[in-house]
């Protein structure tokens, strides 16, 4: 009998043993030193494309082609970041701004104009290591905050033109499909950025124009697992119906306690400027030739034509071949090229 007995002690401290081995194992996967010492990947430099574009139903972005001709309207931009001394510092090469495009008239629907961040992390040997942030259950430790900082309005801004809806100036919806390195299109990937935002992959859109300010890219590293806080926002499809099932985003910015308590890598800002609105291109029902005076442009576009000028440095004949080619040059055909989420 105390053989029996014993048998079934050592069977009993081994399913013990066992248990804590496996509740160990989901444990280990996520930062759990409450140190504010980051324990997870090293990036070594980040490359963030930006693309505008349109949507296939909610979170399905695809870049717009450019018309021919046009050389800045559309035009994907892309910022390369290098780690220095615990710091993200800016590529010479990037450009002043990441420049956009508001539509006030159709902000929070499948109609607005869409630009599509895609950030992709390496490490000192340049190796693409997004996979490290996300695999293995790491995903729910990890979140990228996209905070507006230090917004101006330009000289010329009128709200009653500009912001006549009183729209929320930035809206950022995640998508990150799920896996990771697939994409929705392919019906390879899903869309998680409600249930697992993570900021890889998502989609910014802007209310109104005629704005500066700049783009404070957060990444957390929570110690437990992170607190996903949902944010109240109307989406609408292409036929002004609202969209039931995406009446919420996650929010992008983050809390206080976040901020105190979360572990933070270093923040990568990039300089926006919303340059104009798309309801200013019009239908294109005033004609504009490419030998036009200045004081000959039609009244509709003389407003823009000066914003224009003021925010790319470009003298009038530049810009008014950019509008002209925007209004009048051959669309590129809408087939399954370009970005895609």
């Amino acid at each position: 009998m105390k053989n029996v007995l014993k048998s079934m002690l050592f069977v009993a401290m081994g399913i013990i043993v066992a248990a804590g081995f496996t509740a160990c194992s989901k444990d280990e996967v996520g930062p759990k030193d409450k140190t504010k010492k980051l324990v997870g990947p090293k990036p070594a430099k980040v490359v963030i494309n930006v693309y505008e574009g349109h949507l296939h139903g909610y979170a399905g972005f695809h870049e717009n082609g450019m018309y021919d001709g046009a050389k800045i309207f559309g035009a994907p931009q892309q910022f390369v970041f290098t780690m220095q001394n615990g710091k993200w510092v800016a590529d010479a090469e990037n450009p002043p701004y990441l420049y956009a495009m508001s539509y006030n008239k159709y902000q929070n629907t499948e109609a607005a104009v869409s630009h599509a961040l895609d950030i992709k992390y390496y490490d000192a040997a340049g190796k693409l290591i997004n996979g490290e942030f996300i695999e293995n259950g790491k995903s729910d430790h990890y979140q990228h905050f996209f905070v507006v900082e230090s917004q101006k309005a330009f000289p010329d801004f009128d709200k009653k033109l500009d912001n006549p809806g009183n729209h929320e100036f930035m809206r950022y919806d995640y998508v990150d499909p799920t896996p990771w390195n697939e994409t929705i299109h392919s019906k390879k990937g899903h869309y998680n950025g409600l249930k697992d935002p993570l900021g890889f992959k998502g989609i910014m859109s802007f209310g109104y124009c005629r704005q500066t300010c700049n783009l404070n890219i957060m990444l957390m590293e929570s110690h437990d697992k992170k607190n996903v806080r949902l944010k109240d926002l109307e989406f609408k499809d292409n036929n002004g119906n609202l969209v039931k099932s995406h009446l919420q985003v996650a929010d992008w910015t983050p809390t206080q306690e976040q901020l105190s308590n979360e572990k933070w890598y270093p923040t990568i800002t990039i300089p926006i400027m919303v340059y104009m609105d798309r309801d200013e291109l019009g239908d294109g029902e005033e004609e504009i030739t490419l030998d036009m005076k200045e004081e000959d442009v039609p009244a509709v576009y003389k407003r823009l034509i000066n914003t224009l000028k003021s925010c790319f440095n470009k003298p009038y004949k530049e810009v008014l071949r950019e509008l002209y080619y925007r209004l009048n040059g051959e669309p590129a055909p809408h087939n399954d090229s370009g970005f895609w989420f």
